[in-house]
């Protein structure tokens, strides 16, 4: 059947050129908005790394001199730092707060990060994400570990040593990752550090690929927490048990969060936070969805249009088929194979157009984040335009087959 089918599409090449021609740009128009689905997706999809449920972010405001609140108070780094320490104190007191933490630039649908570059011995892995915290941030936001508890990972912090993730430790060909733990990295202002624990990736949001990152608290931030009040991560974690709402916390904690010039101005649930903070990449994916969906229904419009004029063309050729013995179901399949045969023959050049798309960073922007995206991506494209040939196929073909070989041949 293969060999006839082959036949019948040379014998009608030039009809079947223009016919191609379409299956091709279908194909690789699905193929780019496809690969985007698969890919955001499957990133969503991914662990955090983190638990931000029952978490919220302790936003801390400045009394102003101008204030007729303002008192005369010491605003000194080592002053500020204390009042700052008292108020989490205060909030971690409450049966139902299980901990609280400070951090700088670490934490997760904020928006905000630094970096530096490692060294071990000749290799350099650049970009590290440097999460600056205190040791019970690891216990706030149930950082999980590679292979150590909780305790012994803030234990490392609080030696002054890094926690480094499980990335990190296989960009410097530390595999399995416990294997990084007791080396000495050397960060890219000379100091050097030795690795107390590895823990799992924690990701920056849902839509960012995983990054080498370590956590690290050095004497200097203690010591300078007094200095960057107005850009301080605070978090608390209420009790798994608690029955009690992040504004109930604030209203009844309200009366004993000030000190000095300090207060406490509100909870952020950084579950809220989260959907705000990610609601323009959420937007843009149900827009891409939309395209897609709009992309199937030309796409099945266009090939029924296509095929409904193919089989009207072919109509006396069917009657002679059926006149000379052939079945309906046979030419149903005979017809399905050529649509079928058309468009896989696009394959040779999808194929190639794909990692010239992915060559010049065209794709998505994580290319790498997993094995399997190229065969997934090209079999959702196939099997979908597969399906509407078939179905486009089906609709005017399935009368023709159906009607009457003498009125089908009446024109001959």
């Amino acid at each position: 059947m293969l060999k006839h089918i082959f036949t019948i599409l040379w014998n009608e090449r030039r009809n079947n050129l223009l016919i191609w021609v379409e299956m091709l740009i279908i194909a690789l128009c699905s193929i780019y908005l496809v690969d985007y689905l698969v890919s955001e997706l499957w990133l969503v999809s991914r662990p955090m790394g983190c638990d931000i449920h029952n978490v919220a972010r302790i936003r801390i405001g400045i009394i102003p001199p101008e204030s007729p609140d303002y008192i005369d108070a010491p605003s000194d780094s080592a002053s500020t730092a204390k009042a700052v320490n008292t108020l989490l104190q205060r909030i971690e007191a409450h049966p139902s707060v299980e901990s609280t933490c400070i951090s700088l630039t670490s934490q997760p649908y904020q928006g905000s990060n630094s970096s530096y570059s490692f060294t071990l011995d000749t290799l350099t892995v650049s970009s590290v994400l440097v999460r600056t915290v205190t040791p019970s941030f690891l216990r706030v936001f149930r950082v999980e570990s590679e292979n150590s508890t909780c305790e012994e990972m803030e234990q490392a912090l609080e030696n002054k040593q890094l926690v480094a993730g499980e990335l990190l430790a296989k960009m410097f060909n530390c595999n399995p990752p416990d294997t990084f733990n007791g080396k000495e990295v050397m960060r890219g202002d000379s100091s050097v550090y030795k690795i107390g624990a590895v823990c799992k990736n924690m990701r920056i949001d849902n839509f960012w690929g995983t990054s080498p990152s370590i956590f690290i608290y050095e004497d200097e931030f203690a010591k300078s927490i007094g200095l960057y009040v107005e850009w301080l991560e605070c978090a608390l974690r209420l009790k798994d048990d608690a029955k009690i709402s992040f504004d109930a916390l604030f209203a009844e904690l309200k009366d004993q969060l000030r000190v000095d010039n300090f207060y406490v101005t509100h909870f952020e649930d950084l579950g809220v936070t989260k959907q705000v903070f990610q609601k323009e990449d959420y937007n843009a994916l149900k827009i891409r969805l939309l395209y897609v969906v709009f992309l199937a229904i030309c796409i099945f419009l266009g090939i029924v249009g296509t095929f409904w004029y193919r089989a009207q063309q072919r109509r006396s050729q069917i009657g002679l088929r059926l006149a000379m013995g052939d079945t309906p179901r046979h030419l149903l399949w005979l017809y399905n194979l050529e649509g079928l045969l058309m468009l896989y023959m696009t394959l040779v050049f999808t194929i190639p157009s794909y990692y010239l798309l992915k060559h010049y960073e065209i794709l998505h922007r994580y290319w790498s984040v997993f094995s399997w995206r190229v065969p997934l991506v090209f079999g959702i494209t196939y099997g979908v335009i597969s399906l509407l040939i078939f179905v486009a196929i089906c609709l005017p073909t399935y009368s023709a087959v159906h009607t009457a070989p003498s009125i089908a041949m009446r024109d001959e």
